[in-house]
């Protein structure tokens, strides 16, 4: 199982669920136990722009980019959507002849199926109209985490860099994520070194340092802490296995 922190939302996720995570929607994995695997899907809708699409998918693809819809956070039962998912999946890793437009048929059909059945209604929608106009205020802050995370942060730093005091900007980030800014900093930097861990051939000393942690021993207590299972042993089960990356992370 993992948990999945979608803005103020935490979703316990089983084998065969299918999360939505929306555009500006803060969002982190925890494992519940173990260290689960996962696919990750992104749209990039920019990527879409100037491609000669037709007037229907510049539509629907605009109401996602410009946050005019808002699908559920977690869909369960999924097996409308796991078909198009795990076709996505096998054309992305095996990349046979004409694989791209496979993979844009299939994306095209999971978004209508999210459109048809899977549209967000209510309140639910209007906290998100809500959160949205507060992750405005907080972006430069986000923006500042990304660009230096591996350089020390202070509260003070980030609070500057969006005009707000720091405790205002504690006072938005709890609304939103539940935390406040520096713990979503060491989620950040946890996330980012998890990544690096399956992906990279560099030592845990050298990830630690690249992610913002002091030292190697720090970043395994907090990874351990964060994800129930140690640096060392994420690294080992992806070492030599191409294919444990997911689409995107």
């Amino acid at each position: 199982d993992a948990l999945v922190y979608c803005g103020d939302t935490i979703i316990t996720a089983t084998g065969g669920d299918v999360v939505i995570i929306h555009p500006f929607e803060f969002h982190h994995v925890a494992y519940a136990k173990g260290s689960p695997e996962y696919d990750c899907l992104m749209i990039d809708t920019s990527l879409y722009r100037d491609t000669g699409l037709g007037l229907y998918e510049t539509r629907y693809l605009d109401l996602i980019s410009t946050c005019h819809v808002r699908f559920e956070n977690l869909i369960r039962p999924s097996a409308d959507l796991i078909p198009h998912i795990q076709a996505l999946c096998l054309e992305f890793h095996e990349k046979s002849f004409a694989y791209e437009l496979s993979m844009e048929a299939h994306a095209f059909a999971l978004l209508a199926n999210l459109f048809r059945n899977h549209i967000c209604q209510g309140d639910a929608c209007r906290r998100w109209v809500q959160n949205f106009e507060r992750y405005d205020r907080i972006r430069p802050a986000l923006r500042y985490m990304q660009c230096h995370l591996s350089e020390r942060i202070s509260l003070d730093g980030l609070a500057r860099v969006c005009s707000l005091s720091p405790s205002h900007l504690c006072r938005i980030f709890r609304q939103l994520t539940n935390t406040t800014p520096m713990q979503f900093l060491t989620d950040m930097r946890l996330q980012e070194a998890d990544a690096l861990l399956k992906k990279s051939g560099k030592s845990v000393a050298q990830i630690a340092y690249a992610v913002g942690f002091a030292d190697a021993e720090y970043l395994s207590r907090r990874f351990k802490r964060q994800f129930g299972i140690t640096p060392l042993e994420v690294k080992k089960k992806h070492v030599g296995n191409p294919y444990s990356l997911s689409l995107h992370k």
